[in-house]
């Protein structure tokens, strides 16, 4: 496994991984992997170093607010119930 990019967004540390097989990419936030992906994305980013850090800030961001909103939901329904 090769860290292509490793980043901090939110205070979290974000990577994008190549894994041994070099087609298959991972995304971990904090040790968690939260987006993995085979087939044709490595090599429609792997020369394209802005498309490398748009597919990981995209994918946490994406992340971080899908979980925030989960959250909010359960204490909204946890308020109501």
């Amino acid at each position: 496994m090769k860290v292509i990019k490793k980043t901090r967004i939110n205070g979290k540390i974000a990577k994008l991984l190549l894994l041994d097989d070099n087609k298959t990419v991972k995304i971990v936030l904090d040790n968690e992997t939260i987006a993995s992906s085979a087939g044709k994305t490595w090599s429609n980013i792997q020369n394209e170093e802005w498309a490398q850090e748009g597919l990981l800030k995209i994918e946490v961001e994406g992340y971080m607010k899908k979980k925030k909103s989960v959250n909010n939901l359960k204490h909204m329904a946890k308020d109501f119930f």
